[in-house]
């Protein structure tokens, strides 16, 4: 059964973004699986399945900015840190660095989230929403890749 749907991705953190995502959160990956099997195609917005309880990937920071459209609250998802989870996010950023190109916009997750946890909170300030953007837009420069060795040579 469908629980809920939010919007999601860089329409959440950028100020001029041309993307619109949705999630769709499903009580049991059957369900998902089922509803994304019977999908439609929409050229005017990029609709994502799920199941409602968090899951570490390079983007999980967004699950406490993502805003309920439809259905139920999903408090998991609401209260989710980053932080909690620094260990595992580490590793999976560590394994994403081996094939990423520089141009790949993936790299403004790993920015975002890195940036997170160097700061050791869920918030961005508006210096993160500009680089992430940039990223977004023209792959990562060599100053923020740089940045995003240096922590992770720290932990």
């Amino acid at each position: 059964m469908l629980k809920a749907i939010y919007k999601t991705g860089s329409q959440l953190v950028f100020e001029h973004s041309n993307d619109k995502d949705y999630v769709h959160f499903y009580e049991t990956n059957e369900e998902r699986l089922n509803a994304l099997k019977k999908h439609k195609y929409d050229k005017e917005a990029d609709v994502h399945f799920a199941v409602a309880s968090p899951r570490i990937f390079i983007g999980c920071y967004i699950y406490p900015f993502m805003e309920l459209v439809q259905g139920e609250e999903i408090e998991e998802l609401k209260n989710f840190n980053l932080i909690d989870h620094k260990d595992e996010y580490i590793v999976l950023v560590r394994k994403y660095m081996k094939w990423l190109t520089r141009e790949n916009k993936k790299w403004y997750h790993i920015y975002l989230g890195i940036s997170m946890l160097d700061r050791g909170v869920m918030e961005l300030t508006d210096e993160q929403r500009k680089n992430a953007q940039s990223i977004h837009d023209n792959g990562i420069n060599d100053e923020l890749y740089d940045y995003i060795i240096d922590y992770l040579s720290k932990v």
